[in-house]
């Protein structure tokens, strides 16, 4: 079993490595509702009454997703000059001898956030199968 303030300080790591400006101060109590609500799910879904180490990194993807969705839905700005966007460019074209694949994807910014967003909010839905347990 693991301790949850591992997987928020891990959360915290992942919300400010896209370029959103967390303030510790004043966010935190959304953080720990998102945490706490994200623990409580990943509970129902596995029956378990302690969630397992193996789900840390589930708590803290899904933990992020779910802070920067509510963030996002009020208008809450991320910074899109931030260098760590410049990995959610994608790949536009690839060359392979003599032969040229280019990909014309227009996605903005905030497309591919709210993607990102969405993947991290179902992120390890596989693994979770993993730890459950049948019910009694």
């Amino acid at each position: 079993m693991f301790d949850i303030e591992v997987a928020k300080g891990k959360a915290e790591k992942l919300i400010k490595s896209i370029g959103y400006a967390y303030d510790e101060t004043s966010e935190s109590a959304l953080l720990d509702f998102c945490a706490n609500a994200e623990e409580q799910r990943l509970l129902n879904d596995t029956w378990q009454d302690e969630l397992p180490s193996g789900l840390s990194y589930v708590l803290a993807y899904r933990t992020a997703g779910n802070f920067l969705s509510m963030k996002y839905a009020v208008g809450s700005k991320f910074d899109t000059d931030g260098a760590n966007l410049d990995t959610l460019e994608g790949v536009k074209e690839i060359r392979e001898g003599d032969t040229t694949v280019t990909k014309f994807d227009e996605t903005s910014i905030s497309e591919r956030i709210r993607k990102l967003i969405r993947d991290w909010q179902e992120y390890g839905k596989h693994d979770i199968a993993r730890y459950r347990r049948l019910s009694l």
